[in-house]
């Protein structure tokens, strides 16, 4: 009984002492812009707000290329298995510089 408190109370340290999060941006400043030799992308959750405000841009700007003969394109970054890397100093998968 005794021995469950103390793991308990260390269960609620380690907890509680959780390191802070690192981003794929940080990572880059230490190991330069690429990791692990490669270039990736982070996939980064956003508020609505702000995903509606880059669409709005992303709309803008496509129809006055469309408007002055331009027309236009656009790349997704692709989700496939092959382009994405598990990053063991974040904990998670990145995506690489392939797109679609």
């Amino acid at each position: 009984k005794e021995a469950m408190k103390h793991v308990e109370r260390l269960a609620k340290q380690l907890r509680s002492e959780k390191a802070p999060e690192k981003s794929l941006a940080e990572l880059q400043e230490v190991q330069g812009s690429s990791v692990h030799g490669l270039t990736c992308r982070e996939v980064v959750e956003r508020p609505s707000d702000e995903i509606l405000e880059r669409v709005a841009e992303m709309v803008f700007k496509m129809v006055q290329n469309i408007m002055n003969g331009n027309g236009f394109s656009y790349e997704v970054p692709s989700r496939a298995r092959n382009n994405q890397m598990y990053v063991p100093e974040l904990d998670r998968n990145v995506l690489k510089d392939n797109v679609s």
